[in-house]
């Protein structure tokens, strides 16, 4: 499996709800342009623990990420 940010962000989409994104984050407030794929930290998490051996490169571009979650996944990868 290619452990770069496009297959990660596509896992991402995957794992993306088929209901509203404010019935599991009612409390998310955009800032600077971001937005929400309504996603469970918990399935954000899971899925970064198969990508810790993801170059540096592909997660910076991770973190320009207007998606919290990317971004979210991107300090996940890191912290492993």
């Amino acid at each position: 499996m290619d452990r770069d940010a496009g297959t990660f962000v596509k896992g991402l989409e995957a794992l993306q709800p088929a209901n509203s994104h404010r019935e599991i984050r009612p409390d998310f407030r955009a800032v600077d342009g971001e937005t929400t794929l309504g996603l469970r930290m918990g399935d954000i998490f899971n899925l970064s623990k198969a990508y810790i051996d993801m170059p540096i490169d592909e997660i910076e571009k991770l973190l320009q990420s207007p998606i919290y979650e990317i971004k979210v996944g991107a300090h996940s990868i890191m912290g492993k």
